[in-house]
């Protein structure tokens, strides 16, 4: 929705963006808190770090992928290409949380 807005005023899409940073900033203390509840005890160190590692592998590819998909999909001064960039993050952030489910299945007994 953000990337699709670059049209409108910026106030509007500051705002958007404001609104977008809050809801990412709760969901992330949200989903370490429930990744180190649910890790084994003795595997909270090693489960914390490969959290980390993932999440800052991930703050380092985004940018260079929306980057991508941006120029690819016709420039900044258009529209479609904004949310067509924003668009490639979200499914990044689908298909990640698959692969990790389709992981976990295949490592329970």
């Amino acid at each position: 929705m953000l990337g699709f807005a670059s049209g409108l005023p910026w106030f509007l899409i500051a705002g958007l963006a404001m609104l977008h940073m809050t809801l990412v900033m709760g969901d992330s203390s949200a989903l370490t808190a429930g990744m180190v509840t649910h890790a084994p005890p003795q595997a909270r160190g090693a489960t914390m770090a490969t959290h980390s590692m993932l999440g800052f592998g991930a703050g380092f590819l985004s940018p260079l992928v929306f980057g991508a998909v941006l120029d690819v999909a016709g420039g900044n001064a258009n529209p479609t290409a904004w949310g067509a960039a924003f668009l490639a993050l979200g499914a990044g952030a689908v298909i990640a949380p698959w692969l990790l489910g389709f992981a976990r299945r295949r490592t329970k007994p």
